[in-house]
């Protein structure tokens, strides 16, 4: 697909453009009720009508975490992406991957954490998950600890957790 490999284009705004692109067409593609809307935010409007099988959503699904391991000047759009797959199975990778930018990148922590908690209800979190979290919020990076402090405090008010 050559969309992917505009993600990885030497070209820092190509890639970008390209990631956008890709994240909408997973969103388009993913979530049930989306937009109509989509010919008016891809850059390539031929995206617009283009459908994923399963196969090829689990491809991007591992080629975004390809591109935060290897593309770091574009993780927080990657992270991005990753909060549109929606796929259950992530949330180890997810944290390896908070782990990998916790204190690097603040916004990329923000989404990758949001994707965690867009594919897991409370009840889902590992143990590792909270523990992770609980490390956000006394040593993370400004924005992310603020935004895992809000979040914890939900848990707290909705579902008894205690820190």
């Amino acid at each position: 697909m050559e969309l992917l490999n505009n993600c990885r284009s030497s070209n820092l705004d190509s890639g970008l453009k390209a990631l956008d692109d890709l994240g909408y067409l997973i969103e388009k593609n993913t979530i049930v009720n989306a937009d109509d809307n989509y010919n008016l935010i891809f850059y390539r409007k031929e995206l617009t009508n283009h459908l994923l099988d399963e196969e090829t959503k689990r491809c991007i699904e591992y080629f975004l975490f390809f591109m935060l391991l290897n593309y770091p000047d574009r993780a927080s759009r990657t992270a991005w992406c990753l909060i549109k797959c929606c796929n259950k199975e992530f949330q180890e990778a997810l944290c390896q991957a908070i782990e990998l930018y916790f204190d690097k990148d603040d916004i990329t922590v923000c989404y990758l954490v949001r994707a965690i908690t867009n594919i897991s209800e409370f009840e889902e979190l590992t143990q590792r998950t909270l523990l992770l979290f609980q490390k956000i919020k006394i040593n993370g990076l400004p924005h992310s600890s603020n935004e895992i402090s809000n979040l914890l405090q939900l848990y707290k008010v909705h579902h008894n957790f205690t820190d």
